[in-house]
């Protein structure tokens, strides 16, 4: 068998045109791709042949369908966990804010501000320095209303009891 893949080889080593497209020669115990090329030798021009065998990249191949079947898997995991916890990071802030403002918007903790961090210049900080002058504004308003309600009804008492004394009095 080794000969006649040696009498294979030289066949078709000889049948390559120099210069041509490489050639897979098929043998008994593998496949070679052939490539031949004439080089200027002392001697005269040569013709150089050089093989290698096709099973090393058939085995590569298989080999890295198989990595690619184990490593896929787990990169595609690590990605998941590495994006949950800086969605985590980055959504915590937002969150805070949330429950900040939830526990402003009961009407009577209007004293109360969102929490701003460190870095206030971002969007989030913008946000926030905006709901807390929107409800510096709203506790401005509110205040302005209990006066208003307080003063009227101090106003309104005395006239009111006039009105019901002149009322009783006319009724007795």
């Amino acid at each position: 068998a080794a000969r006649r893949d040696l009498d294979t080889l030289t066949y078709a080593a000889l049948a390559i045109p120099a210069g041509s497209v490489p050639r897979e020669v098929t043998l008994i115990s593998d496949e070679v791709l052939l490539v031949a090329n004439l080089r200027p030798l002392a001697g005269g021009v040569r013709r150089v042949v050089a093989g290698v065998s096709m099973r090393r990249l058939a085995d590569v191949n298989s080999e890295l369908t198989g990595l690619t079947v184990i490593v896929a898997p787990v990169l595609v995991i690590l990605a998941m966990g590495i994006a949950w916890t800086l969605a985590g990071r980055v959504l915590e802030p937002i969150e805070q804010m949330v429950n900040d403002v939830e526990a402003i918007t009961d009407g009577r903790s209007l004293h109360r501000r969102v929490v701003l961090g460190a870095e206030t210049r971002d969007e989030l900080g913008l946000l926030g320095q905006t709901v807390n002058d929107m409800v510096a504004r709203l506790e401005t308003s509110f205040a302005s209303l209990r006066r208003f309600t307080a003063d009227a009804s101090h106003e309104l008492r005395t006239p009111l009891a006039v009105i019901r004394a002149d009322v009783e009095r006319a009724m007795t």
